[in-house]
């Protein structure tokens, strides 16, 4: 699945979004930060240890982006994989307006429908929302965020 989905990216200045990689819509976000990075370690000659060590960050850091554009793009596919192998268990879940309000979409985090066992207790769930830091005049992304469980 993954061989066949078009990758596409888009190059931000290392300032914006916390500089993070990430993910808009089917879009894999990079900053020239990683870009820069990438350069440094790719040349000509490069040597067996940088080439491995490019490998496991830099192309591991891509698939794991390009994933979370299968998630959008294949919501379907995924439905097996979370209820049947991690045991995650699909609702619609009436949420607190504040909660509405603060949250913010984080490809990394569980999709919203998605409620996670308790280990001890088959049944009682865990909700996990990822929000923004309260007094926050200007949120700056991964720095003024905070995973809340439900």
């Amino acid at each position: 699945m993954m061989a066949h989905h078009p990758w596409r990216f888009i190059k931000i200045d290392s300032w914006l979004c916390g500089g993070f990689a990430h993910t808009r819509g089917s879009f894999i976000i990079l900053s020239q930060r990683h870009l820069d990075a990438l350069t440094k370690i790719w040349h000509q000659e490069i040597d067996e240890k940088s080439r491995l060590k490019l490998l496991n960050g830099f192309a591991g850091l891509l698939v794991h982006e390009q994933m979370h554009s299968l998630q959008r793009s294949f919501p379907s596919k995924f439905i097996r994989l979370n209820s049947e192998f991690w045991n995650f268990k699909q609702a619609q879940i009436e949420t607190d307006p504040y909660i509405t309000l603060n949250q913010v979409s984080n490809p990394d985090a569980p999709i919203a429908e998605w409620l996670i066992p308790a280990p001890q207790n088959s049944t009682e769930f865990y909700w996990i929302r990822t929000l923004l830091k309260e007094n926050i005049s200007l949120p700056q992304m991964g720095k003024d965020f905070t995973d809340q469980v439900f």
